[in-house]
């Protein structure tokens, strides 16, 4: 199997240690991980020497810029992943604006850490994207959240419990 992460965090919080912490778990399992994160972030200099993980360093300061779409593009391509998995808020609207203009037909899981205080409408649209299979939430609190104020009822079978910290 093979499993394209995306981030696209520039500093280091703990979406970015769940990361580092699930490549090297599921390598060990050997399943061929690449990486897509942010030009200059800390994940880029973390998987610079990892043997382990392929890494793709997005090629703009700006991670949505159509220069990096068209390299996200030219990633999947060349990788050519069995399934999506994509790390923050960042990574989603990268996926969606790439998939806009290219059609690409991937499996894709979204990982959701927590709730900010408000949602707006096109936030809304962006998490119940049709092309999102399944939307990891790491506690209940998280998928009750998203049920109550961002996903359409057709979407919450999407939403599932995968506690954080678990290997």
């Amino acid at each position: 199997m093979k499993v394209l992460h995306v981030n696209g965090a520039t500093g280091y919080g703990g979406n970015e240690q769940q990361l580092m912490d699930i490549t090297v778990k599921l390598s060990a399992l050997g399943v061929d991980n690449a990486v897509f994160c942010a030009k200059n972030s800390v994940l880029s200099s973390f998987y610079r020497d990892k043997v382990e993980v392929t890494s793709f360093e997005a090629r703009d300061r700006k991670f949505k810029s159509t220069v990096n779409r068209k390299f996200f593009k030219e990633t999947i391509l060349a990788f050519k992943p069995d399934i999506i998995h994509l790390h923050n808020s960042n990574s989603l609207s990268l996926f969606i604006y790439t998939y806009l203009l290219s059609k690409l037909n991937i499996p894709v899981v979204f990982s959701k850490k927590g709730m900010g205080s408000s949602m707006t409408m096109l936030s809304r649209l962006k998490y119940n994207f049709r092309l999102i299979s399944k939307i990891i939430c790491v506690s209940s609190t998280t998928l009750n959240a998203m049920k109550a104020s961002v996903m359409f009822k057709k979407n919450f079978d999407k939403l599932i419990v995968v506690p954080d910290g678990v290997d």
